[in-house]
């Protein structure tokens, strides 16, 4: 666990992070892991002092299973909402995840790109429990949630791809639309996910544009340590 603002923790592993935003005695969860990591993750909500009750919400950057693996089980064992972009509700529902523009099978020679694929498999990444129910999100809203973050959508990684800009806190959860560490190359810094991690790399340089010119001086991204500076 590591405070990374006021009343924001980031938890997870060395290679995927997800946040909890802390409102009062209220919790917000921003994406959550793995399947297999749910035991840490319920563990980072009682180092708060929190039980699994005082989250109120989950809201997912988008639906690989790295960062919504363990949504269903929070939603059924917290009782909270998932909030997703529409573009993602296939997916969580258990539909087939589209093509990337380049095999991963290519990067595996890399140490960074085995040591990602180990952590995914030892972590139950290849199923994730489907979510029947979910709250769809809407680009420029500003959720009624502990925080009330603004929906930001950033698609290219994937097409449903959103970030949440916490405007008081000056803090941008950027999934994977930023990140500051490569998973298949090791490569750290603020940069974008490689061809075989993205469906669409010409819409992930146009959202770089939205990422610019938003009032931040903190990106917490979906890998890697947060980076803080202008946003552009």
């Amino acid at each position: 666990m590591q405070e990374v603002g006021s009343g924001i923790f980031r938890a997870g592993c060395s290679r995927i992070n997800w946040y909890l935003l802390q409102e009062g005695s209220s919790l917000t969860l921003v994406d959550c892991g793995l399947p297999g990591q749910w035991h840490v993750l319920a563990e980072s909500v009682s180092r708060l002092g929190r039980r699994l009750s005082d989250v109120e919400a989950l809201l997912l950057t988008h639906a690989h299973t790295d960062h919504a693996g363990s949504a269903e089980r929070v939603r059924r064992e917290a009782g909270a909402q998932v909030h997703v972009h529409a573009a993602e509700i296939p997916l969580i529902r258990g539909g087939r995840p589209s093509r990337k523009e380049r095999s991963v099978l290519l990067y595996v020679w890399r140490p960074a790109a085995l040591a990602t694929l180990w952590t995914l498999l030892h972590g139950g990444g290849l199923r994730m429990e489907h979510v029947p129910e979910v709250v769809e999100v809407v680009d420029g809203t500003q959720l009624d949630v502990p925080g009330q973050p603004r929906v930001v959508h950033v698609p290219g990684h994937t097409s449903g791809s959103v970030g949440y800009l916490l405007d008081d806190r000056e803090s941008f959860f950027s999934g994977d639309a930023v990140v500051t560490l490569n998973p298949l190359t090791g490569r750290r810094g603020p940069q974008l996910l490689p061809r075989g991690f993205t469906e669409n790399s010409v819409q992930a340089l146009a959202s770089l544009e939205r990422v610019s010119a938003l009032t931040a001086s903190t990106l917490l991204p979906g890998h890697g340590p947060p980076w803080r500076g202008s946003m552009a």
